[in-house]
């Protein structure tokens, strides 16, 4: 989970880990670069907030496929779904969009669907 709230983090990871997942945690796109380069085969899926610091999405995407072209993306933002993420959506770089605020089910609804397409 690539999330910069530090409230909005603790709840996701809470939620998913009551759900039954393992969540690694980053407050950006280099720490989440970095966790998934020391985990390679241990992750199922990035669950990416569309607004951080330091790296813009696309940025943080590119480089997430640079080392794993397969891994589900799903982005979760505040905002409505824009043309970037459906452009991104359209071209497989990312496999979900999931808008904020979101339940537990929805969130763990999503996260199932991704994890049995990959």
């Amino acid at each position: 989970m690539v999330e910069d709230e530090p409230v909005v983090c603790a709840v996701a990871q809470a939620l998913l880990s009551r759900s039954g997942y393992t969540v690694l945690t980053a407050p950006d796109g280099a720490s989440a670069l970095n966790i998934l380069h020391e985990h390679l085969t241990g992750i199922g899926l990035i669950l990416l907030d569309m607004t951080m610091p330091g790296m813009t999405t696309n940025e943080i995407v590119q480089a997430v496929r640079a080392v794993d072209p397969i891994v589900p993306i799903l982005l979760n933002s505040g905002y409505a779904l824009g043309d970037t993420v459906a452009q991104m959506l359209e071209e497989g770089s990312v496999q979900g969009f999931l808008g904020k605020p979101y339940s537990l089910s929805e969130l763990t609804d999503k996260v199932q669907e991704l994890l049995q397409q990959s």
